[in-house]
């Protein structure tokens, strides 16, 4: 698929809709892995030669993906790669997509390329908002280079899911998690965990058809 230069896009609002968490395997740097791998265990991604992603259920979709309010949101909001952080922007030091102009960004004093996957259903195209211009764009770029962690305008903030209190204590889950996981049980037990984007809602367990490419990283 190929990318549009940010300078077509008007705005850009995270509808929460979860098809890019179905359509695309999200890829884990190293230190995402480790911590997944150490919270969840190996069980939550898939390795394969060279690249290691997040897991996805027999219905296609990210195993963390939690559905709330008609939604589907991520469980793991807190730690979630920055691949998903990162979607659907693409930023680089250097023009990938060619429109070299369309596609410059200045940025305290440097220059980066910015595009933007047409994939995803909250793009708004026409001339450029000063919202995109002044806040979205940088909050990216920020992710990009590791300047920002708490992400506001990069993520939906129409769906909330309400905080609620643990009713087990998270080495318990977790144990429960590794000897049964994706049971229903699991589900249950670990349900109130959720909204402090550490234990997710497992859909179904299984392997993806494999059919998609993975996010720009």
């Amino acid at each position: 698929m190929r990318y549009v230069p940010w300078s077509k896009i008007k705005d850009w609002f995270c509808t929460a809709c979860g098809d890019c968490c179905k359509e695309f395997k999200v890829p884990l740097r190293a230190y995402e892995a480790t911590l997944l791998s150490k919270i969840f265990g190996f069980y939550c991604m898939e390795l394969e030669v060279g690249a290691t992603y997040l897991k996805r259920g027999l219905n296609g979709r990210c195993i963390f993906q939690v559905k709330s309010g008609g939604r589907m949101v991520c469980g793991i909001q807190s730690i979630k790669p920055i691949a998903c952080k990162m979607w659907p922007f693409a930023v680089f030091e250097a023009p990938r997509y060619e429109q070299r102009n369309e596609a410059s960004f200045d940025f305290r004093g440097e220059t980066f390329f910015v595009y933007v996957n047409p994939f995803c259903r909250g793009l708004v195209y026409g001339r450029p908002s000063l919202r995109l211009v002044n806040s979205v764009i940088p909050e990216f770029i920020e992710l990009r280079l590791g300047l920002r962690r708490r992400q506001v305008r990069s993520t939906s903030f129409t769906i909330k899911i309400p905080a609620l209190e643990p009713k087990t204590p998270l080495e318990t889950d977790y144990n429960r998690m590794k000897v049964t996981p994706f049971s229903p049980l699991i589900n249950k037990t670990c349900s109130t965990l959720t909204s402090f984007g550490l234990v997710p809602t497992f859909v179904d367990s299984g392997s993806h058809n494999g059919r998609v490419n993975s996010y720009e990283n």
